[in-house]
């Protein structure tokens, strides 16, 4: 398989679309929030699932069809304010629906970080195309160590921490390979999101 290809799948599968919804999944299934019915816990991921990925990956589809992104990905940075937009309208909804479950405040604010990261990126990328990939996967290592030092959990987490900091620089390499980012560009969407989702649970 070549580096391209490689490179590609990683993207993919750790799209700034999809990566919430892994992270919001490991916290609740291995933190104190693991005590109640698993099949409630999947409800929750999978509307977190409809409304951070589906409806944003509808929306994305809708623009291209109508010509306003060349690609998914949002690869011409004058083409990113009303997608990320639309994002970060999703995120605010799915913070709306966490909250009235009285979803314990530790992960609330985990959630607001994102959201703050996302606001960010969007102020950010009309002057200069920071990773949004990058400050995804920067966010969910961030939030799995804070998990790990602050909170209550039901397993070691400190090898998924390490695996996610793993794939973070493997997302950024990524990046970087297909031309999207340069090195910078990547290094700062991870210190952003990382820093959004630090911020954030601190306050």
């Amino acid at each position: 398989m070549t580096g391209y290809k490689i490179s590609r799948i990683l993207s993919i599968i750790f799209s700034p679309l999809i990566v919430p919804t892994y992270a919001l999944a490991l916290v609740m299934f291995t933190s104190f929030m693991a005590v109640l019915p698993h099949g409630v816990l999947w409800v929750i991921v999978a509307v977190i699932a409809l409304t951070t990925a589906a409806l944003p990956l509808g929306a994305l589809l809708v623009l291209r069809r109508l010509g306003m992104i060349t690609d998914l990905d949002v690869s011409d940075r004058s083409q990113r304010l009303l997608p990320i937009l639309i994002i970060l309208i999703c995120y605010a909804s799915s913070w709306l629906f966490l909250s009235n479950l009285q979803t314990p405040p530790p992960v609330l604010r985990m959630w607001t970080g994102a959201i703050v990261a996302t606001l960010l990126i969007l102020l950010i990328s009309p002057a200069w195309k920071i990773s949004a990939h990058c400050a995804a996967m920067g966010a969910m290592a961030c939030m799995i160590g804070l998990e790990m030092s602050r909170m209550l959990t039901v397993c070691n987490l400190f090898p998924i921490f390490v695996v996610s900091l793993l794939l973070t620089g493997a997302v950024a390499s990524a990046r970087v390979w297909l031309g999207c980012h340069t090195v910078m560009q990547t290094i700062a969407g991870a210190v952003l999101g990382a820093a959004a989702i630090a911020v954030s649970f601190f306050i």
